[in-house]
């Protein structure tokens, strides 16, 4: 079974995709029930689950592209709202 250390380890270091299907299913496994690894390694492998699904397929996730005028004009929407947000009142 894994440690906490271990599993702070493979996952700090982004190596839980590498990992084999069974030492993957322990890790989860461990994750699911210490107490101590609970919410922030299942939140970091989520985190790293979609980093590679992103990586392999980056035109499925975000297929359409800005033209210029609609990103300059998007830039400065957002710088106005900014300066407006900013103001003391």
């Amino acid at each position: 079974m894994w440690r906490c250390i271990d599993v702070a380890t493979a996952l700090k270091a982004g190596k839980y995709q590498d990992l084999s299907p069974w030492r993957r299913f322990l890790l989860r496994c461990h994750v699911l029930f210490c107490f101590v690894c609970g919410k922030y390694h299942r939140d970091l492998m989520h985190s790293q689950d979609i980093e590679v699904k992103l990586r392999d397929a980056p035109e499925s996730c975000c297929p359409h592209s800005l033209e210029a005028d609609q990103a300059d004009r998007l830039k400065r929407r957002l710088e106005e709202e900014l300066r407006k947000d900013s103001k003391p009142e």
